[in-house]
């Protein structure tokens, strides 16, 4: 579905190739046809990103075999997992997101990688272990997103739509020449939408949202050696509550804590929708800034590339924290990300014989979390009963979270590769290796008061730093056993580094160390690619086994007593992964193409007899449960037709149908909300034509309106455990190009 589409190509520049039935990538950090790369990728264009309304990372993902995410109300807060592999523990990502070649999620602050696509030229999402070239956070796998850069030509198109809800959208880019060397691009976007909540509390705040991005590049081009393209863009995004119900399902903390559940009039989840019950708004605000440089000097016989980028990220939630109608605790809490990192690599350029490729980066990252959660005197009179003589004294303010984290990272890599292309093109064998230097330092600062008389205030302070080195191989070799017919092999190890238990002070019972370790896997892959001649068939498929060892898993603690809590990782466990994927095309009449996706992994623990199971510290023996974030299988079938009317329009119907299998959101496979999503399916439907230079789109998505959930948040709710739902969406738009 995602893979080998017979569309038009794009180079990396984000032009059209002279002959559409190649599809060039740059999962190997070069361009390449996809029948030579020895990974298993799946590839969206720009027609298939618009035709498709590939807007978020989900909607791409559901597309995906043997990718899996978990969405937790918001594009700022997704999980994600590539083959079963995902962050259970660490502060750093295991699947890399890179924008022209730019790491744009470096550790877990993952509201930075969901970018609007906006005058996208090319998604690839590549899976298995991509350590080697793409480096750090790229263990699990790597999504590869390239923008559509300035051209020589004047040209733009602007769309505007409109959705169910109440969803205004407006979008366009232009391509300005400033001169024979030097063009400009630029790009927007816009939407305002009122959400599908209602509420039935005092407050009348809802799941509405205004989001818009803007991004402009320059490129110098004197010649046809050296290439400059410099990018700036900024993303806001700005929300009301999270796109979910309460289930009436109570978490863990609440529940150690003795907390009753709030009966909401409309009900919960699943028989409730839409409904929530607030008596106060609550509003979310993330803004995101990324500046990036790549040059590119073009030699006889290799060339020279240099990527540099700049990422500022802030967001921050204030309001509703107990999700009922009574005025119990707020929310009040903010994210900053600052990071910079700069790649220079030197690559040869040549089509047989000795290919090779040497560079070196720099990277550091500093991320600061603040959350405070102060409560309200009618929290201790009406939900704990106490008399007016046990209350807190007139102005006291009780903050049992009062919490301040900091992390830095400095991250130094040397990589190289070399390849080896037989004389007829037939054979590729390549070998690589990546030293990666991490050194993580880290610090957490609470001071909390206990909920209960005499509401003691609860000092928290530790910090720490370690070092971290990693090898990072890859072995490959690709052959073409007969005209557009592949077959690869591939080795590949991944890592992640690891950190500082901060809690260990606080908990020293645990018997912890006060670091864990770095994580490691090996990835073993075989595959094979093939296109038939006329280009009406494209296979590829791939079977995997990945050997996952000293894996971080997180656990979040907490005394009931005084509310000192903290988060400790262990790197007690050990994991396999095996499976297989397989995407299909086919167009058997001109006209008419079917394609089909699907992906099978069976994804488990190891030996894991202590794992750490809820917030109190209990314990049980994990092996052999299925991995989070991991479902057996995923798959997607669709069939698109078509048709060029005589007078020179085109139009087009597509049909399509995702299915997701249920997956476990933690390690003690409980089959129960929220550590387990129900296996989903749904059935999308669209339609467009074009008269000239305009086109019009419309779609139905989710058409049965299946009542699913794609993933639970669990803050403190005094109404349960929050599930993220997904109501059927219809929409109309409108696309003028010149």
């Amino acid at each position: 579905m995602a893979a080998s589409v017979p569309t038009v190509a794009h180079s990396q520049d984000g032009q059209e190739e002279v002959d559409s039935n190649v599809i060039v990538v740059t999962a190997q950090r070069r361009e390449q046809s996809v029948l030579d790369v020895p990974i298993s990728v799946a590839i969206f264009d720009t027609e298939m990103i618009e035709r498709q309304n590939l807007d978020e990372i989900g909607d791409y993902f559901d597309l995906t075999p043997n990718v899996a995410f978990v969405n937790e109300g918001s594009k700022l807060s997704n999980n994600v997992s590539i083959r079963g592999i995902s962050n259970i523990g660490g502060t750093q990502n295991v699947v890399g997101f890179y924008v022209d070649e730019f790491n744009v999620a470096p550790v877990v602050e993952n509201a930075t990688f969901d970018q609007q696509l906006v005058d996208v030229a090319r998604i690839e999402v590549l899976r298995g272990p991509q350590s080697t070239l793409f480096g750090r956070n790229a263990s699990g796998g790597a999504i590869s997103i390239t923008t559509v850069k300035p051209s020589a030509d004047f040209g733009g198109h602007v769309s505007a739509g409109y959705e169910r809800f109440n969803t205004f959208r407006l979008s366009g880019a232009v391509n300005v020449p400033l001169s024979d060397t030097v063009f400009a691009r630029f790009n927007g976007y816009v939407e305002d939408s009122a959400g599908f909540l209602k509420n039935e509390g005092p407050s009348s705040g809802t799941n509405d949202h205004t989001s818009y991005a803007f991004r402009g590049a320059l490129r110098f081009q004197p010649d046809d050696r050296l290439t400059v393209d410099i990018t700036g863009s900024h993303q806001h995004h700005e929300q009301g509550f999270l796109n979910s119900v309460p289930t009436g399902i109570q978490g863990d903390t609440l529940a150690a804590l003795g907390f009753p559940i709030f009966t909401l009039d409309a009900g919960f989840f699943p028989d409730n929708r839409n409904t929530i019950q607030t008596d106060r708004n609550r509003d979310i605000d993330a803004e995101t800034s990324i500046f990036t440089g790549r040059v590119q000097y073009d030699l006889d016989n290799f060339s020279i590339i240099s990527v540099t980028g700049y990422i500022d990220h802030h967001s921050t939630t204030n309001g509703e924290a107990d999700q009922s109608g009574l005025d119990l605790w707020n929310d009040e809490s903010f994210a900053d990300l600052e990071s910079w990192s700069t790649e220079l690599r030197l690559q040869s350029n040549e089509t047989t014989g000795l290919n090779w490729m040497l560079g070196g980066v720099y990277a550091e990252d500093s991320s600061t979390r603040f959350q405070r959660r102060p409560f309200s005197i009618a929290f201790f009179r009406d939900l704990l009963g106490l008399p007016a003589a046990a209350l807190p004294p007139a102005g006291t303010e009780i903050t049992p979270i009062n919490d301040l984290l900091t992390a830095d990272v400095t991250s130094f890599g040397m990589f190289g590769e070399v390849s080896w292309t037989s004389p007829d093109s037939a054979l590729t064998v390549s070998a690589g290796l990546r030293w990666q230097h991490d050194k993580v330092a880290t610090s957490f600062f609470a001071e909390r008061n206990a909920v209960f008389p005499p509401f003691t205030a609860v000092p928290q302070s530790q910090a720490g730093e370690a070092s971290f080195d990693n090898f990072l191989p890859r072995f490959a070799a690709n052959y073409e056993i007969a005209d557009d017919i592949n077959i690869y092999a591939t080795v590949s190890r991944g890592g992640k580094p690891g950190g500082f238990n901060l809690a260990t002070t606080t908990f020293p019972n645990l018997g912890l160390p006060s670091t864990f370790d770095s994580e490691t896997l090996w990835n073993y892959e075989v595959g094979v690619k093939l296109a038939s001649p006329d280009n009406r068939v494209r296979l590829d498929a791939s079977l995997f086994l990945i050997d996952w060892t000293d894996i971080q898993v997180s656990s979040f603690f907490i005394d009931p007593a005084t509310f000192a809590s903290g988060t400790v990782t262990q790197n007690g466990a050990e994991a396999t992964s095996k499976g297989i994927e397989v995407s299909l095309m086919v167009e058997p009449v001109d006209g008419l193409v079917l394609e089909s996706s699907f992906g099978y992994q069976n994804s488990r623990f190891g030996s894991f007899p202590n794992a750490i199971i809820d917030s109190t510290g209990t314990t049980a023996d994990a092996s052999g449960n299925r991995l989070p974030l991991a479902p057996e299988l995923s798959a997607s079938v669709s069939a698109q037709y078509n048709h060029s009317f005589s007078s020179g329009s085109d139009a087009f119907l597509r049909l399509e149908y995702v299915f997701r299998d249920s997956l476990f959101t933690d390690n003690e496979s409980r089959v129960a909300a929220p550590d387990f999503v129900d296996e989903y399916d749904y059935v999308n439907l669209r339609v467009g034509f074009d008269i000239g230079s305009f086109e019009m789109l419309a779609f139905v998505e989710n058409v049965f309106d299946e009542n699913y959930v794609t993933g639970y948040f669990t803050p403190n709710s005094i109404t349960g455990v929050l599930a993220t739902v997904n109501p059927r969406r219809y929409g109309i738009s409108g696309t003028f190009r010149f």
